[in-house]
């Protein structure tokens, strides 16, 4: 994961930045997902095709804080 911290006050903070977030990338490796057994772990993997499809990756594109709660918004892209 990287975090490129705000530059400004435009949000409220975020945990451990004080000038809220500028933008965050998520990256998840499709083979690093475990499930409780595994044969289903094998039918996770089968239907992501995680052979074909490597990664998850989410960009971070804005955030807006309302109370206790913050909602994103961003892209998700499955890759190979």
């Amino acid at each position: 994961m990287t975090v490129t911290p705000g530059t400004g006050s435009a949000q409220p903070a975020a945990p451990g930045f004080a000038n809220g977030v500028q933008a965050a990338t998520v990256t998840v490796p499709v083979k690093a997902f475990k499930c409780p057994n595994d044969e289903m772990t094998q039918h996770l993997l089968e239907a992501m095709k995680a052979d074909k499809f490597s990664e998850i990756v989410y960009r971070l594109e804005r955030y807006e804080v309302k109370g206790g709660q913050t909602q994103a918004t961003g892209t998700l892209t499955i890759t190979w």
